[in-house]
């Protein structure tokens, strides 16, 4: 069994190569990062961009196991604004994207929030939040069959 380090729990702007080797040093085999707006793996990364970042995971001994997409609330596959919705399938094809360039196969995401905070009111019906959901994975399937990724 190998273990992996979501990345996301570094603090904002803690360089690459320092979250890879204190995964390393802690004994994990594998490393999540996270491709967000802005820090150390971003949307419009280059492809020599993230080579290079999947050799220095290699040289510190970890592999790339994943790579999650940090949540933004104002670009979520459920939005009930068609707006936000296609600048979030967007994001998501940026990530795999990058995902096959770092070469995992693997993009985690996080599709939908129907609550804003524990016993609020939710902020859209949870019926529409499923559906805007489901109808963006069943699309972005296709962007990851033809780069081998797994959403």
């Amino acid at each position: 069994m190998k273990t992996s380090l979501n990345l996301s729990i570094f603090q904002h702007g803690t360089p690459f190569d320092r979250m890879i080797a204190e995964a390393a040093r802690a004994g994990f085999d594998a490393v999540e990062p996270v491709i967000a707006a802005d820090g150390p793996l971003t949307f419009d990364m280059s492809e020599d961009d993230c080579i290079r970042l999947s050799k220095a995971a290699t040289v510190a001994g970890v592999t790339i196991s994943a790579l999650a997409i940090e949540d933004d609330p104002s670009t979520c596959l459920a939005s009930l604004d068609e707006a936000g919705r296609q600048a979030a399938r967007q994001r998501v094809v940026a990530a795999i994207d990058r995902a096959a360039w770092l070469g995992t196969g693997t993009v985690i995401l996080s599709p939908a929030v129907a609550d804003a905070a524990p016993n609020s009111q939710p902020l859209a019906p949870y019926e529409d939040v499923y559906s805007f959901a489901l109808e963006a994975l069943l699309a972005l399937r296709f962007d990851a069959e033809q780069r081998a990724i797994r959403i």
